[in-house]
């Protein structure tokens, strides 16, 4: 077209995204531009958001999911909230709900549980297959797709070097992890975070100061984990975890066994959830930016649908450690800004 018509590439480029907008042409990663339908996509304002909400309890994905329903209906657009809670059948129904309704485009979260990376990316080329906008929330499915598609996520693995940094500001030098499941991408940038810090300590890392938790009951998570911990020789003076609910098992677990936190042994968590501060003694632990998180991945819809975003685009937000008096340091809650790369 730029030799025949004689016009800019730019021009060319603007008009491809206009008909991929419209449905009338797609983008297939590796393969080229096709002819979709030469039929416009209908109007429509209506979005999709799928990801994992806990019923009844103030978890972060509704605090985000929250946030980017006000941003959508700001700009006079309407949101499906679809709650998969980790389940594959319940996301293969709301997938053929969404191509069915014809939505302008998908904010998915992609199962974190060891095993389904290989169903994420189905589910992703599905959405690509029905010429989809879309954007992923807390994880890139894995370090291998980390540049495939548009995400945004906290940057964990910063997070986990600094709240080393303070342990080891403290005084402590035998620091334990109890790390999140296996092949789910957020938990191993926080144990990777842990590990980097440790290592720039000059900090030795046994191998059985480093225990991931197993697929159970989330109130049984943590307190063997603890026990292991204890029966090395010396045992670890500091115990960091990948989520608040384990810090909180820890916690209990530690009481049962006679340990007093902080004295015998300093606890973190991370997230931030609702119950932290209220724990005993309040919770030390990372405060993940949700409302920036959902502003970004409304944002980067938007102007995939738009058209104004033709290649992919990646954001790590920094987070806040929060230092309560789990950790042995806080004598009310005070904010240490996190470092985003």
């Amino acid at each position: 077209m730029v030799r025949q018509y004689g016009m800019s590439r730019a021009t060319v480029r603007e008009g491809i995204a206009l008909l991929v907008q419209e449905g009338i042409l797609a983008r297939r990663r590796g393969a080229g531009t096709f002819i979709q339908s030469l039929k416009p996509r209908k109007p429509t304002r209506l979005l999709a958001a799928m990801v994992p909400c806990q019923p009844g309890r103030w978890d972060s994905f509704g605090k985000i999911i929250q946030q980017v329903e006000n941003c959508v209906h700001d700009r006079g657009n309407s949101l499906i909230i679809c709650n998969h809670e980790n389940n594959r059948e319940k996301i293969e129904r709301y997938l053929d709900r969404i191509i069915q309704d014809d939505v302008a485009g998908v904010i998915f979260s992609p199962v974190q549980l060891p095993g389904h990376k290989d169903f994420n990316i189905q589910v992703i080329r599905r959405l690509e297959d029905h010429n989809l906008p879309f954007v992923l929330i807390a994880s890139p499915v894995s370090r291998d797709t980390l540049s495939h598609y548009s995400f945004v996520s906290s940057n964990g693995f910063e997070a986990t070097r600094q709240i080393v940094r303070h342990l080891v500001g403290l005084g402590h030098r035998r620091i334990a992890y109890i790390s999140g499941f296996l092949e789910v991408f957020s938990a191993e940038e926080r144990q990777l975070g842990f590990l980097e810090e440790m290592r720039r300590n000059r900090l030795d890392v046994p191998d059985a100061f480093v225990q991931s938790i197993q697929v159970e009951p989330m109130e049984h998570q943590g307190r063997e984990e603890l026990r292991r911990f204890l029966d090395c020789r010396p045992a670890p003076t500091a115990v960091i975890c990948v989520h608040d609910g384990i810090a909180r098992n820890v916690i209990e677990e530690a009481r049962t066994l006679n340990l007093k936190v902080p004295d015998d042994l300093a606890v973190v968590g991370f997230d931030n959830v609702y119950y932290a501060a209220t724990l005993d003694p309040p919770l030390t632990t990372v405060n993940t930016p949700l409302a920036d998180e959902a502003a970004m991945v409304a944002q980067i819809l938007f102007d995939k649908i738009d058209g104004n975003l033709t290649g992919e685009r990646q954001e790590f937000l920094a987070c806040e450690l929060i230092v309560r008096k789990s950790c042995g340091a806080g004598k009310s809650d005070a904010k240490v800004n996190g470092v985003s790369d």
